[in-house]
């Protein structure tokens, strides 16, 4: 997963789409790759779209989404 991220990134896009790109980790390796994906998105002005169950990682983002019973909503970022 780590390794995605850093193809992501090193790709210069414009748009990344992450599914549970942390899913495997502990919170602390967690914490650090989304924290890493988006600083580097940030320099370069890159839209960052990941789902995730993990709801601290979800409270990092400005925006959140919800899908629930089939059913998407936006949350308040907090």
């Amino acid at each position: 997963q780590r390794v995605a991220v850093a193809r992501a990134l090193a790709t210069g896009a414009q748009l990344i789409f992450a599914d549970e790109p942390t899913g495997q980790l502990d919170h602390a390796n967690a914490l650090s790759v989304v924290t890493a994906l988006l600083e580097a998105a940030d320099e370069s002005q890159a839209a960052v779209v990941i789902a995730t169950h993990d709801n601290r990682v979800a409270e990092m983002f400005s925006a959140i989404w919800q899908m629930r019973d089939g059913h998407l909503s936006t949350c308040d970022a907090s």
